[in-house]
């Protein structure tokens, strides 16, 4: 799929042209996946805007990669979040089970009681 450039100019509207046999292939299957490219781009732009993807102004691969890794994950944090508390309405999540502690656990690196 490829949105074409010069279509807006012409009509006024986007076009994407699609390059997939239609006989296999959904309307709707074809209108989400146009619609994935705006949400890639979204979340791309919130990115840079909100968590300082394009802040970082260092000169190697390595602190990049870290420095991208970090936003990501505190992006998803930031979405999971989004979606676990809604800005209004109830609440409609599941709640985590919380799963009880053997009698017999020991963390890792304590003591042994004998």
């Amino acid at each position: 799929m490829a949105l074409d450039p010069t279509a807006r100019r012409r009509s006024g509207a986007d076009q994407i042209l699609a390059v997939a046999p239609l006989a296999n292939t959904s309307r709707k299957l074809l209108v989400n996946t146009a619609k994935l490219r705006w949400r890639i781009e979204r979340d791309y732009q919130d990115l840079k805007q909100e968590l300082g993807l394009s802040h970082y102004e260092g000169r190697g691969w390595r602190g990049f990669h870290h420095h991208a890794t970090l936003c990501i994950a505190a992006y998803g944090f930031l979405i999971s979040e989004r979606e676990a508390i809604p800005p209004s309405g109830p609440r409609n999540t599941p709640h985590v089970k919380k799963h009880a502690i053997p009698k017999n656990y020991r963390p890792r690196g304590s003591p042994d009681p004998a």
